[in-house]
């Protein structure tokens, strides 16, 4: 590699290096001597070298293929692929072994299949038959047991058939069992669980893990709320025991929704706290919270029967935080079940520190006369202004109010409750209206408790008035009861000397 060496011989004589101080060269002559050494001898000497390397010399890609096609190192094709099949030999094994040969990680995901069961909830006192062909051969629990409703279980350290709800046998059965739950049935060894969900979770839903039930809520100790996880979502959970720990969430609702068949049932029972406790028979399929009337289910189709609506305002006694870590208040009024094509009004209550809370009970609203609280609608019918006024006054029911106003002249109109209405416990007496025709003379709208239909303003024991409202406005008409107890009737009231005011009656509710 001598011959591409630069030596003094070649560099001498060449470049600025030696002239004269006045070198005496034209322009372009001096610039000849300033390129002359990179001209004449470096480029030169480096276009040689590169001309030797690419005829004579391998390059590294040029190796390494060399050396892997030739078969005869250590670290080549022939002693890693045997069989030339593109992949290392024994590559899928470890160690030798297969993967199953090995511990699963300690914290590996465990994966499970899902199913759906029904199980029956066998009360104390429950006679399960041992074998459908000998009635006799029975046995009777002494606690309450959950099992499969069809299949052999092991109660008290005995195998019994629990006998399908069919035939005559099984009538005796389904006549002691009491309630049938759904079971969410895992299949699957290791204790970090992870599975896809082959229903939604209901409220009440349980667990079993290879046909043992388990308890199963969230890692700090709350229930599952209906709604937890919904089919097809991927669940990942802890096995700790006989319990399936789930995560707890921020936008988990705090609220569960409870149905009841009457007033008294729901009186009677003590639930969870924040309960909300609705008188109906009708199943419940979900619930929203909204300020207005929804037209669909929360997923878009269409309703099909047993939605909730629990109608909300700016305020409620029973305003409630619906979230278990973070906060989302809503302030429900009033409860509406979807039945038959239309929404319906329901007595509705949340049981709160030890005991069940009113909200605030809707008289009207808004086309709907809440029949179920106290047992009538609203009329002019056997209402009275005072003992010289009689009640000839208009009142025309519409989609979403109540039209009220003088007629024939009349000054004074009343429109009640037809049924007393027990205000114990209430603070406040509210009317939400407009007004379609101005009075022409002195005019107020009233809105009274009293005890006397046939002389009404006159025996009225709490009142809030509004004097000369104007067209086109919603008034909030608010009066203070909190000092009345008992029953009472409830009415609205219009005075006008000339006979001409008339309101449209929206909204009236206890608070």
């Amino acid at each position: 590699m001598d011959a591409y060496k630069i030596t003094e011989a070649e560099l001498s004589g060449k470049g600025v290096v030696g002239l004269a101080d006045t070198p005496r060269l034209t322009t372009e002559q001096m610039q000849q001597k300033f390129d002359e050494i990179a001209a004449e001898v470096i480029i030169p000497k480096h276009n040689s070298l590169v001309d030797k390397l690419e005829t004579d010399f391998a390059t590294k890609t040029d190796v390494s293929n060399a050396v892997f096609e030739s078969r005869s190192s250590d670290m080549t094709k022939a002693v890693y692929d045997t069989d030339m099949d593109g992949v290392v030999n024994d590559s899928e094994k470890l160690g030798g072994e297969p993967p199953s040969y090995y511990a699963a990680a300690e914290n590996a995901l465990s994966s499970y299949e899902s199913s759906l069961e029904s199980y029956a909830v066998l009360p104390a006192g429950t006679t399960i038959y041992k074998d459908l062909e000998d009635l006799t051969d029975t046995q009777t629990l002494a606690d309450e047991t959950e099992a499969l409703i069809t299949g052999a279980e092991t109660l008290s350290e005995v195998e019994y058939t629990i006998i399908e709800y069919s035939g005559a046998a099984a009538a005796v059965l389904a006549s002691e069992a009491g309630s049938v739950k759904r079971v969410h049935a895992l299949a699957g060894s290791g204790d970090n669980v992870k599975f896809t969900a082959a229903a939604d979770f209901l409220e009440g839903d349980g667990f079993s893990v290879n046909g043992e039930v388990v308890q199963c809520g969230t890692a700090d100790g709350e229930e599952l709320p209906e709604g937890y996880f919904k089919s097809g979502a991927v669940l990942v959970c802890f096995k700790s025991g006989d319990k399936l720990n789930f995560k707890p969430g921020g936008s988990v609702s705090a609220l569960k929704v409870q149905s009841y068949a009457t007033e008294a049932a729901l009186l009677a029972d003590t639930p969870k706290d924040g309960t909300i406790g609705v008188v109906t028979e009708t199943p419940i399929t979900e619930w929203v919270f909204s300020t207005t009337q929804p037209t669909t289910r929360q997923d878009g189709s269409e309703l099909s029967g047993g939605e909730l609506w629990f109608k909300c305002g700016i305020s409620s006694p029973a305003a409630r935080n619906v979230l278990k870590k973070n906060s989302a208040w809503v302030y429900p009024n009033l409860c509406y079940q979807y039945v038959s094509g239309v929404w319906i009004s329901k007595l509705s209550k949340t049981y709160q520190d030890g005991a069940w809370m009113e909200w605030s009970k809707y008289l009207y609203d808004k086309g709907d006369e809440c029949l179920t609280i106290g047992g009538g609608g609203w009329t002019a019918s056997g209402f009275i202004w005072g003992s010289n006024d009689p009640n000839p006054g208009l009142v025309t029911k519409n989609a979403d109010h109540m039209l009220i106003g003088c007629a024939s002249g009349a000054k004074t109109t009343v429109v009640g409750k037809s049924a007393l209405i027990d205000v114990s416990g209430y603070r406040t007496l509210s009317l939400i209206y407009d007004v379609v025709t101005a009075g022409s003379g002195s005019n107020s709208v009233f809105l009274n408790v009293a005890s006397n239909k046939e002389a009404f303003h006159t025996s009225s024991v709490a009142m809030a008035r509004h004097n000369y409202p104007a067209v086109g406005n919603d008034y909030l008409l608010t009066g203070d009861i909190s000092a009345v107890n008992d029953s009472y009737y409830i009415a609205v009231s219009t005075y006008d000397s000339g006979g001409t005011l008339t309101i449209r009656v929206k909204e009236v509710w206890l608070s």
